[in-house]
């Protein structure tokens, strides 16, 4: 069961709870999916239809009610703009009309600097030798799905994720046995390997955990990827 399995079991005070105790493990989900779960849990919990054209101002009043304490944590900036229209939009009547418009701007005016309230901590250190806190944003939007023009608005140090270093080859070693031994049970992990004649990186993102079993996972959010100066 995962955490988000867990959380859309909870009463109003445990969601709080839960939300504080894992917010670092909340970010390694896109923030459009906990929007829907919140959106979920919200009207499960009100006894609501989910059919919005039934709704009118005192459904939407109610919803408000319910998710307005964990609205601080989701990561609005990160959602593309197609998915703010089609799943954020909707409930605009539930958001506090200063931020929805706040949010608004940011996806239609170029240049537009959102409130404080938006911006997320930043999480700017980068463990590596090989790659940069450009590199780390290119692949933070890539994770999000988000299209050319949202990579080129995310500032290096504007980055909803930490990474975290696993493995470096030159100290633990290059072995499979030595990948294994500290990836093994993790998830949300990229790979990035420098090919020693022409500097150039390349690797791959998987959310699915590693493992040593001779089996398989599935999952539409893989990729892998080449780095050069075209890219940042």
């Amino acid at each position: 069961m995962s955490i988000l399995e867990v959380m859309m079991a909870a009463d109003e005070l445990c969601l709080q709870e839960m939300i504080d105790y894992a917010q670092d493990y909340l970010l390694l989900y896109k923030p459009v999916v906990l929007w829907n779960h919140l959106i979920k849990w919200g009207t499960s919990r009100a006894s609501i239809s989910k059919d919005l054209s039934n709704w009118s101002s005192k459904e939407y009043e109610i919803l408000s009610e319910k998710i307005e304490k964990s609205i601080s944590h989701i990561r609005f900036l990160h959602i593309s703009s197609g998915d703010f229209y089609k799943r954020v939009k909707p409930f605009a009547q539930c958001l506090p009309p200063d931020l929805f418009e706040d949010i608004l701007q940011y996806h239609l005016v170029p240049g537009h600097q959102p409130s404080s309230d938006l911006i997320q901590p930043k999480r700017a250190t980068i463990d590596s030798v090989i790659i940069e806190r450009k590199h780390a944003a290119l692949l933070a939007s890539w994770i999000d799905g988000k299209d050319e023009l949202v990579q080129n608005k995310r500032d290096c140090l504007d980055n909803p994720y930490e990474f975290k270093l696993l493995l470096r080859g030159t100290r633990d070693g290059f072995t499979g046995t030595d990948f294994h031994q500290r990836c093994d049970s993790k998830s949300s992990t990229i790979t990035i390997m420098k090919v020693s004649n022409t500097g150039e990186l390349i690797g791959g993102f998987t959310p699915i955990n590693w493992s040593s079993r001779n089996d398989w996972g599935f999952t539409h959010e893989s990729f892998i990827f080449h780095l050069g100066e075209k890219n940042v």
